[in-house]
């Protein structure tokens, strides 16, 4: 016990252990931001897929005097679809009209917000800015989670996006085209409070 103590005092010592705690803290950063970087990219790569034209962090107004967040939007042939993207791991459960819905990781359950009500939101606050287009909206889970029961409506694994929007996916359509220009630009004349910010 004694040398043990005569070690841990040593001013090496110290400096080792900061620097080994250091990488440590460096390597669990590093992991954390592959993971991140790795579902992004996942999502990307479907949306090119897809063939429809995206863009990310877009602020619309909200219709009611505020603004909202989108994750996704997408131009596809049969309109703009309002794409959210959770990164939830584990067996999940929910139902379309509960408010919390469960996520369960290895044995333990944890509680969150049902994210549908925010994609409707979205979806209606881009109608009002596109009154002649289609628009759609689908909350999508990544390959951590998976629902062992039915999805909710308007629920989609990242796996069965395609699949799910049907007839709907495909090359985006010219017919939208100047419409989808103009709400990137924040020119779009049915514009709310007359701002549209793309974020980050």
């Amino acid at each position: 016990m004694d040398n043990l103590s005569k070690l841990l005092a040593r001013p090496d010592t110290a400096l080792w252990g900061a620097v080994l705690t250091t990488l440590l803290l460096l390597a669990v950063l590093s992991m954390l931001a592959w993971r991140w970087y790795t579902k992004r990219h996942q999502v990307t790569r479907l949306l090119r897929s897809l063939g429809g034209i995206y863009v990310r962090d877009l602020i619309i107004p909200d219709g009611v005097g505020g603004t909202i967040q989108t994750d996704f939007l997408v131009l596809l042939r049969g309109g703009v679809l309002v794409l959210d993207v959770k990164n939830y791991r584990g067996v999940l459960f929910g139902a379309e009209n509960a408010p919390l819905w469960s996520q369960m990781v290895r044995a333990r359950s944890f509680k969150f917000t049902n994210p549908l009500p925010e994609n409707i939101l979205r979806v209606q606050s881009l109608k009002l800015l596109l009154p002649n287009v289609p628009v759609i909206g689908r909350v999508v889970f990544t390959r951590e989670g998976r629902f062992p029961r039915d999805m909710p409506a308007g629920v989609s694994m990242l796996d069965t996006l395609a699949e799910d929007l049907g007839a709907f996916a495909g090359p985006a359509s010219i017919q939208y085209m100047e419409t989808w220009k103009r709400l990137r630009s924040g020119e779009s004349a049915s514009l709310v409070d007359g701002a549209v910010t793309e974020s980050g």
